[in-house]
């Protein structure tokens, strides 16, 4: 499978999946008993969250609650795949790709809604991207790389807050976080490089 969690995260994932697996699965037996898959899941997350995009300035309250449906959905397919003995590489990258999807939209929106610095909201988009692009290569070559600073949902509930009180909370975010993703995504390609050059 794909993943781009490194090896202590994965032994923190490990637990907590273990964990969210007995929680949810009466659950995921129910959601089985109708024919309900991890991708159905995956898919339904992507609407809620092209939902939520929709209602961010109608009503930014009822845009949140999406958003907070779409990350719990999030939480639901991994444990229905395991339970139903479906993983595959094809769910994990769309899995990965539902993931993200988010850093690509939201920094497009808060050009558009805050009129904020465009050139730091873009690289903060690239370069996360990038940077999960990066990780998942790294892991399926069995490649260490330490430490990541993980922040999407920290984004999230950072661009909830600017857009309910119509005040752009997001330009230092950008201009921090899009530089720590530049300097470390160039890192993990070096990183990535010097394994071909040794092999």
């Amino acid at each position: 499978m794909f993943d781009y969690f490194g090896e202590k995260e994965l032994e923190k994932q490990k637990k907590f999946r273990q964990k969210r697996d007995i929680f949810l699965k009466k659950l995921v037996i129910f959601l089985t008993r109708y024919k309900i898959t991890a991708n159905h899941i995956t898919y339904f997350g992507i609407f809620l969250f092209f939902i939520s995009c929709l209602f961010i300035k109608i009503c930014p309250i009822l845009a949140g609650v999406l958003l907070l449906f779409y990350c719990l959905s999030d939480g639901i397919d991994g444990p229905l795949s395991r339970y139903q003995n479906t993983q595959s590489k094809a769910g994990s990258l769309l899995d990965i790709f539902a993931d993200q999807l988010p850093i690509i939209i939201l920094p497009l929106l808060s050009i558009i809604i805050f009129k904020t610095n465009p050139m730091f909201a873009y690289l903060f988009s690239m370069f996360y991207i990038i940077e999960i692009f990066l990780l998942t290569i790294l892991n399926a070559l069995k490649i260490k790389f330490g430490f990541v600073l993980r922040v999407k949902y920290f984004y999230y509930v950072i661009f909830i807050i600017s857009v309910i009180l119509n005040k752009d909370f997001l330009l230092f975010f950008h201009i921090i976080f899009g530089v720590y993703y530049i300097f470390h995504s160039l890192f993990l390609y070096f990183k990535l490089i010097n394994h071909y050059k040794n092999s």
